[in-house]
């Protein structure tokens, strides 16, 4: 049994610990964004929430090569379920097509950075299919590329062979995804080409 006097100390270790990491890493700043896709004709489905979190060390001293953390909150409200070549899918009903979130497989750090979005990217992949039919074929996924904008990031499809993700990448292969492997889309043949993650200012923040 401790004594009092070895419990103030204990006491005393601990927080001098926590203060110690507080100085050295900073107090986490938190940002959420609303993660809408977007078509040709004003359609506006919002399917998520973007949050970021950055030591004020990252945000303040080294904004411009600051690596921020993330996670997405999913609106499945707005998803219906299918089972589409023996496979389960969240989709986002259409006229002609349905829209269907294909969550990336392999090791990923969700770690994002003003000149890297390549996790975010990863974690965006949808593929699309003709409503009606039973299959699914994965050569029709969709990959938004994304850029800075000033009140976030936005984003135009490109398509992608979903089909080269079904050989697993080697350990430590973070980028099994190359350039050459996305395609410029018509994005007038499409529904939802467009995507915007826009920051949610305090007042208007949604739990």
């Amino acid at each position: 049994m401790c004594s009092p006097v070895n419990l103030t100390i204990r006491f005393f270790l601990m927080a001098f610990v926590s203060i110690l990491v507080l100085l050295l890493v900073g107090p986490v700043f938190a940002q959420d964004y609303s993660i809408t896709l977007r078509g040709n004709n004003d359609e506006a489905l919002k399917i998520g929430v973007l949050t970021t979190k950055a030591s004020e060390k990252d945000s303040v001293n080294t904004a411009d090569k600051a690596i921020l953390t993330y996670e997405i909150k999913w609106d499945t409200a707005e998803f219906e379920d299918h089972f589409l070549s023996m496979r389960p899918f969240k989709c986002l009903p259409a006229g002609e097509k349905l829209w269907c979130y294909t969550p990336y497989p392999y090791e990923i750090k969700r770690q994002i950075s003003k000149h890297d979005m390549t996790d975010l990217e990863y974690d965006l992949i949808f593929v699309w299919k003709p409503k009606g039919e039973y299959g699914i074929n994965l050569w029709n996924g969709v990959y938004y590329k994304l850029e800075p904008n000033n009140e976030g990031w936005k984003g135009t499809m490109q398509e992608y062979d979903l089909n080269i993700l079904g050989i697993p990448p080697e350990a430590g292969e973070l980028r099994p995804i190359l350039e050459k492997d996305l395609h410029e889309a018509s994005t007038e043949d499409h529904f939802l080409p467009f995507i915007e993650i826009t920051k949610i200012k305090p007042q208007n923040k949604v739990n």
